[in-house]
């Protein structure tokens, strides 16, 4: 990777979402990208933009798309099936106008349902359900076992992921890359046309940790207890302890047997390879 790569991170998050995040042990979404990038490359510099925040500018004063190399654009407690929300709406035009500024893109979770409803796709509750904690053998497809952001990467794993939408309908020139049983989409790349943007985007979240997922679970405990996914708050709560555990104690085999985890979601590597793919590639047009 080249010296100095500058990344734009777009936090997906409204200032409410953000506090509750930290207050259940997690982090503010966009400091926590930025903390992984700046783990595979300490060289890179990170620019933070709020734009569901109250008043939040589309840039920052004196700051130009052209500034960056790349622009990261985070998961959010917010959902696309709510348009006409102030903190969606104003995501969805930046989108849009980020897309079409020729600066490469990669979407987390919210980021890619954002990307697929600003360049005419839609977005939907998933009628499946909930997909919350591991995401479960995510398979390639053939378009993306040859893509360069699976390159160093399992063609069938599993991923930390927290969503209840899904996207519903594809782009124009969206390309998928990978699947599940959950989600017909849990990967894509929407292809460069005249003007637009190199996007990348995945379902899950490459940039989560087990510390962070837990925080996710506990903020989430009323609609799992509602939807069936565990019984009682004592048995999320345990569950939630148990990831935090596999964490902070690297060869916790019995947790990893326990929850049926493999080197794909247990190795910090292996969970960011899609980031450091796509680091690489910015780097590569830089």
């Amino acid at each position: 990777m080249s010296a100095a790569l500058r990344v734009l991170i777009v936090d997906g998050n409204t200032r409410d979402y953000n506090a509750k995040k930290i207050a259940y042990g997690g982090s503010a979404a966009a400091e926590q990208f930025a903390a992984v990038l700046q783990g595979i490359d300490a060289s890179v510099a990170c620019t933070i933009l709020r734009p569901a925040y109250d008043n939040a500018p589309a840039l920052p004063a004196g700051v130009a798309l052209g500034d960056f190399h790349g622009v990261a654009w985070t998961g959010s407690g917010l959902s696309l099936c709510d348009p006409e929300t102030p903190a969606v709406a104003r995501q969805v035009g930046l989108a849009r106008s980020l897309l079409r500024g020729g600066v490469p893109v990669f979407g987390s979770c919210w980021g890619l349902q954002l990307a697929a409803v600003a360049l005419g796709g839609s977005v939907r509750r998933n009628p499946k359900g909930r997909e919350i904690g591991i995401a479960r053998r995510i398979v390639c497809t053939d378009a993306g076992a040859a893509h360069p952001m699976y390159r160093h990467k399992a063609k069938v794993f599993d991923a930390i992921a927290v969503h209840a939408d899904e996207v519903a309908s594809a782009p124009i020139g969206m390309r998928i890359l990978a699947r599940n049983a959950m989600s017909d989409i849990q990967a894509a790349q929407i292809d460069e046309g005249a003007g637009r943007s190199v996007f990348w985007g995945v379902q899950y979240h490459p940039e989560y940790d087990f510390r962070e997922i837990a925080s996710s679970l506990r903020r989430a405990r009323a609609p799992m207890i509602a939807e069936g996914l565990v019984r009682t708050e004592d048995e999320l709560d345990t569950y939630a302890a148990e990831l935090i555990a596999l964490q902070d104690e690297r060869g916790r085999t019995d947790l990893a047997w326990r929850h049926g985890l493999d080197a794909t979601v247990l190795d910090p590597a292996a969970r960011h390879a899609e980031l450091r793919a796509w680091l690489d590639f910015i780097s590569r047009r830089s």
